[in-house]
């Protein structure tokens, strides 16, 4: 089942509760989040400094790293950084 979800749909699935979270993070489920990421669409590879789930996270989330508030800037991925930022945290920066 886990095979033919999309990336959105294994990271809600792994913010259910505590077992699926802490069994979707172990390195042999990688093979999982490779392939919803195959099924999400046109997604770049995970960088080898990011996990699967944390990947999966930075490309799903659409709130800031650094101070969690959602704005439209904080819903681009700043590729060229590695990060998400809301207009305020981008500012600082």
């Amino acid at each position: 089942i886990f095979g033919h979800l999309t990336q959105a749909d294994l990271l809600s699935l792994a913010r259910t509760n505590r077992a699926t979270y802490e069994f979707l993070r172990l390195r042999k489920a990688a093979v999982y989040w490779e392939r919803a990421r195959d099924n999400t669409g046109d997604l770049p590879p995970c960088p080898p400094w990011r996990s699967e789930m944390k990947f999966a996270s930075f490309i799903n989330d659409m709130w800031c790293e650094r101070c969690f508030r959602v704005d439209d800037h904080s819903r681009i991925p700043m590729w060229e950084f590695d990060s998400r930022y809301c207009s305020d945290c981008a500012a600082s920066q």
